[in-house]
């Protein structure tokens, strides 16, 4: 169903869908009304994405909100920590160093 969906977790894989599912409905409620999407919604459609552009962002916007940043002892993320998690979870998902920084500046 996913393509190269084997790269990723059941927790990414299901979260992706889920956003996929998310993006088809507040479109579609954006064409036959006011209705205002998520901003992230609005960043992939300003963006004249094709359809596989489309997976790739939603893909990317998916794997930056799953990132988790390192705790210190106290429980609390360590600044920049987070950042540097969804950048490598990008990586290794196939993006490239500049891609991925780019997709983390557009969702992160």
């Amino acid at each position: 169903m996913l393509p190269n969906a084997a790269k990723y977790t059941k927790e990414q894989q299901a979260k992706i869908v889920a956003n996929i599912e998310e993006y088809a409905t507040q479109t579609a409620k954006a064409q036959v009304s006011g209705y205002e999407p998520y901003s992230w919604i609005r960043t992939v459609e300003e963006r004249g994405a094709t359809d596989e552009e489309r997976y790739a962002y939603i893909t990317a916007k998916t794997l930056i909100s799953l990132a988790k940043g390192t705790k210190d002892a106290n429980g609390k993320t360590i600044s920049g920590s987070k950042k540097v998690a969804a950048i490598n979870s990008l990586k290794q998902a196939g993006y490239n160093d500049a891609m991925a920084k780019e997709l983390y500046k557009l969702f992160g």
